[in-house]
């Protein structure tokens, strides 16, 4: 593996307070929409914006919670989905928006503090959902790293383990997160919970793009502030 990264500053990770309000941004400019928005308050929940322009609110704390929101209009309205989903409470689970349109949901925190190993998936909205794995070959975590790729793939690396210590795993499911493929038992990357990551695409590279992972939590509280591409 080469070398190891040097050992970045340490940081205290700060409280999470719940949401009071949903905000948009246009051309720089903030706006609320609502304050406070019809929804429970709630910390490390998960959204999704989906391809029709709607956009979904998912679990979270306190609680935790297992319910589902919906905004059809790009936050300024929402409505209640589903009360209780069929997927465990949970809050720091992952979501992201695959190619297909389908909402894929994997991971987290349930009840008693106990790490989600589960995968469950929507192709309407967030209405339905279908288990797709109940016990995927990766580790239980909370606070991973969820991407979606243009040729309907999803990346899941990183996150807390069940002893809360950081993880840099990588698996890649190509069916919506019913099978796993293990790519990196250890990336070259710190050990991290909470990055934030994303795809680019590639011009001219029709389904290609690569990955992108910004930040987090290392070992020890220390905020990371470096970012790294595959």
């Amino acid at each position: 593996r080469g070398s190891s990264p040097p050992t970045p500053p340490t940081l205290r990770l700060p409280e999470f307070a719940a949401a009071h309000a949903c905000t948009r941004v246009d051309a720089m400019q903030w706006v609320a929409l609502g304050d406070p928005a019809p929804f429970p308050a709630r910390a490390r929940a998960a959204a999704a914006a989906l391809p029709g322009g709607e956009v979904l609110l998912l679990g979270g704390l306190v609680g935790p919670r297992c319910d589902v929101w919906r905004s059809p209009d790009g936050g300024r309205s929402w409505e209640r989905v589903l009360d209780t989903a069929p997927w465990s409470a949970r809050w720091g689970h992952s979501v992201a928006v695959l190619s297909t349109g389908g909402v894929l949901l994997v991971a987290g925190t349930g009840g008693a503090g106990k790490k989600l190993s589960d995968a469950w998936r929507s192709m309407d909205g967030g209405s339905r959902w279908l288990c797709v794995s109940s016990a995927a070959p990766w580790t239980p975590r909370v606070g991973a790293s969820l991407v979606a790729l243009p040729g309907g793939a999803a990346i899941l690396f990183g996150g807390l383990d069940p002893a809360n210590a950081p993880l840099n795993d990588v698996w890649r499911s190509e069916d919506g997160g019913a099978s796993w493929e293990r790519l990196a038992e250890a990336a070259p990357w710190p050990a991290r919970a909470w990055a934030a990551a994303g795809s680019l695409a590639v011009a001219g590279g029709g389904e290609s793009s690569q990955v992108l992972v910004l930040g987090g939590l290392a070992t020890g509280d220390c905020l990371l502030d470096d970012v790294w591409r595959s």
